[in-house]
């Protein structure tokens, strides 16, 4: 909790991304998970940071030199 009173609270999620190229080229797809802690800076906003890992399916180990990637994550949310 900080000094404000204002409180981080923890997120946790799995997800699924298809990205689509064109005619020409398949779908790709990758799938992994994320999680870490969002602040409230005051009603509608709230800042976020975390780590996400995210696996390739049907990964090419001729194209890429890891299937995996875990990477940081920094988010800025509004609600209206």
């Amino acid at each position: 909790m900080s000094a404000t009173g204002q409180t981080f609270k923890p997120y946790a999620a799995v997800f699924l991304s298809r990205t689509i190229y064109s005619n020409d080229v398949s779908s790709h797809n990758s799938y992994g998970v994320r999680g870490g802690m969002y602040y409230a800076l005051d009603r509608s906003a709230y800042i976020g940071a975390g780590l996400v890992h995210e696996r390739q399916e049907s990964c090419d180990r001729t194209v890429m030199t890891d299937c995996n990637e875990t990477r940081p994550e920094v988010t800025l949310h509004f609600r209206f």
